[in-house]
């Protein structure tokens, strides 16, 4: 009764192997519906490995050669699904204390491994994060650093974090803006803090850091530990100043250009809209300045021609396949084309040209466009065209009069 009410598979077995009895829990483990199809059957049958890659036919031959043997073995069955479990094997004995059958207690740990697994891949994961992740208990003992936080530090481990690097852990500390103590005061009241902070260390310039912090309570509500992330940004901050120069720079010279111009930035959005662009569109630049609508403002042309800042990086292939009146040369590209006339405006030929904005790296950090009315170009070359078209006109009269003067 026992055996049969057991939660842990139990299985026994003549000395040669063959199974005369096993108990519910462990037909379950191996997917066996049914005690009638392994009585009598070898146990060496059953599809169970460990991890040095034995099989059930060497744990048999260990048993009789040792008495006992426990190994952690993954069973396949027949479904096609697995389960992990821990296998104790023994010899059962008589009163004499010779052998007459194996006893197999199999606990099924595929819980516990699986757990185990998915916690080794969580913890790879951090180790081998780019941002610097690290972990206080209630009492600021550091308690977890990965590679990217120690690295920061020079220490080679935890432990040497600990003991080594504390000090300066401690000096960033009390340099950082906002003071520790408003965050840790925001940390307590709502369980997380997100901003940026600024450090200041003797000796070494400013750093900036996205800082991610999540305060971890027991099952009591009490603190248990204070979970960080931080993402250097100091680099960032150093190009957004230098964009943001070259940006107002840009949108100074772009003022004072006579052709309706616009320039957006990395992000797409509106970095300079000049007083010819205000004309050309009907859109003042406070409209349109910092954001990305910029195609709303260029709805005067009617889809007559593409919005060229959009299509920089097309290959000149993918250009001439969708839009035929598209021309590159070199980074930039060309259209003309006529845009119907529309209520307060009247019809007129534009011709426009992009391109790209490049930094000191070769980065792109935005793009260029601008617009030029060619109408008044387009009536006087049309003009001039008039008489090669029809044949007639001026040379046809000249001639007529001619021919009248000789009779």
């Amino acid at each position: 009764m026992a055996v049969s009410s057991s939660i842990n598979g139990i299985a026994i077995a003549t000395l040669d192997g063959r199974i005369t009895h096993a108990n519910n829990a462990f037909l379950r483990i191996f997917g066996i519906p049914r005690l009638e199809e392994i009585i009598n059957k070898s146990l060496a049958m059953l599809d169970a490995r460990g991890h040095q890659g034995h099989t059930m036919g060497d744990m048999m031959q260990g048993m009789l050669e040792r008495g006992e043997w426990t190994e952690e073995m993954v069973v396949h069955r027949n479904d096609g699904t697995r389960s992990f479990i821990y296998c104790i094997g023994n010899l059962v004995r008589d009163s004499r204390g010779a052998p007459v059958a194996i006893m197999l207690s199999l606990v099924d740990i595929t819980e516990r491994v699986e757990a185990e697994q998915e916690i080794r891949i969580k913890n790879t994961a951090i180790e081998a994060a780019i941002n610097s992740i690290f972990i206080f208990d209630k009492n600021d003992r550091l308690i977890y650093a990965n590679r990217s936080f120690l690295s920061w530090f020079g220490a080679t481990d935890l432990e040497d974090m600990q003991q080594k690097h504390m000090d300066l852990f401690w000096l960033i500390a009390d340099s950082i803006t906002p003071r520790v103590s408003e965050i840790n005061w925001i940390l307590h009241q709502n369980g997380r803090w997100n901003g940026e902070i600024r450090t200041q260390v003797p000796g070494r310039d400013a750093g900036f850091f996205q800082c991610s912090a999540t305060l971890v309570r027991d099952r009591g509500g009490d603190p248990l530990c204070i979970i960080c992330v931080l993402m250097e940004t100091t680099g960032q901050k150093t190009i957004e100043k230098i964009l943001k120069t070259v940006y107002e720079k840009l949108q100074e010279a772009v003022e004072f250009m006579p052709d309706p111009t616009f320039i957006i930035g990395r992000e797409r959005r509106v970095i300079a809209w000049n007083r010819a662009m205000e004309v050309l569109s009907g859109v003042k630049r406070e409209e349109v300045l910092g954001s990305d609508r910029y195609a709303d403002a260029l709805a005067f042309l009617q889809g007559a021609m593409p919005i060229l800042v959009d299509i920089l990086g097309d290959s000149a292939h993918d250009l001439a396949r969708a839009y035929p009146l598209v021309r590159k040369f070199g980074d930039s590209i060309y259209v003309e084309a006529k845009i119907p006339a529309s209520k307060g405006r009247n019809e007129k030929f534009l011709w426009a040209k992009a391109t790209p904005l490049f930094d000191g790296e070769g980065n792109i950090i935005g793009a260029i466009e601008s617009f030029r009315d060619i109408s008044e170009w387009k009536k006087a070359r049309e003009s001039l065209l008039i008489p090669w078209y029809t044949g007639q006109s001026a040379f046809a009269d000249h001639g007529a009069s001619r021919e009248g003067d000789g009779n």
